[in-house]
């Protein structure tokens, strides 16, 4: 296995991941819209009013946890679009950097465009 096999970065691969981050963002934010549709009544379950209380305050505290849930995601995913974004810039720098520091004209030939490769 040669020494930096598997260590290629794919900004693809974190785009893709703030993708699905925003799905399941929206897929919580759903639940959390649903939850907060429901309402039990007193009159549905023979006037247990303490019964019917905690249900109500369960299905508030499951609506709160799927909206920081939906939130919590929506972050991930500015945070997999940013890494993807500053993975871009760096390969597009380092590129640049390769380019002038090759004295051949050979993109990449030189030792100079070696050593700043292998540093990166």
């Amino acid at each position: 296995m040669a020494a930096d096999e598997g260590l290629e970065y794919t900004p693809d691969g974190w785009r893709e991941g703030g993708r699905i981050s925003n799905r399941s963002a929206d897929a919580a934010e759903e639940a959390r819209r649903y939850l907060r549709g429901v309402e039990a009544s007193p009159a549905r379950f023979g006037g247990a009013d303490a019964y019917v209380n905690a249900l109500n305050a369960n299905s508030d505290r499951q609506a709160g946890s799927a909206g920081r849930a939906a939130e919590d995601r929506d972050t991930m995913s500015a945070a997999d679009h940013q890494v993807a974004d500053l993975g871009e810039a760096t390969d597009t720098a380092a590129d640049s950097a390769i380019r002038a520091a090759d004295t051949t004209g050979a993109a990449g030939q030189s030792a100079v465009s070696r050593g700043v490769a292998e540093g990166m």
